[in-house]
């Protein structure tokens, strides 16, 4: 379990995330939206430790989806669902990295 909120504070007082964390997009992946048939990028969350390179990935893939609602449906891309779900970790501050792998070096 690592703290993904920790900083490192420099001799001259600024002070640096340790861990940053973002999302990415992948292959594209086809879909069915409320509209027909369409396109759309399968997305992963991605850790880095700002001081050493160390990267990780979740183990997870983020594909969009149609939301249902009582008089409408609505398609949400994997960016967003993504993006959604990074903002629930960052909110809870603490990674288990055995749902994570590293990513080797160079990609």
């Amino acid at each position: 379990m690592i703290d993904i909120n920790s900083t490192f504070t420099f001799a001259d007082g600024s002070v640096e995330k340790i861990w940053n964390m973002r999302v990415e997009r992948g292959d594209i992946v086809d879909v069915v939206t409320p509209e027909g048939r369409s396109d759309d990028f399968v997305c992963y969350i991605r850790l880095m430790n700002a001081f050493d390179g160390i990267e990780f990935q979740l183990k997870h893939k983020f594909y969009g989806k149609t939301v249902y609602t009582d008089d409408d449906s609505y398609y949400v891309n994997g960016y967003s669902v993504a993006t959604h779900f990074m903002q629930k970790i960052l909110a809870n501050g603490i990674v288990d990295l055995n749902n994570w792998v590293e990513v080797p070096e160079g990609e």
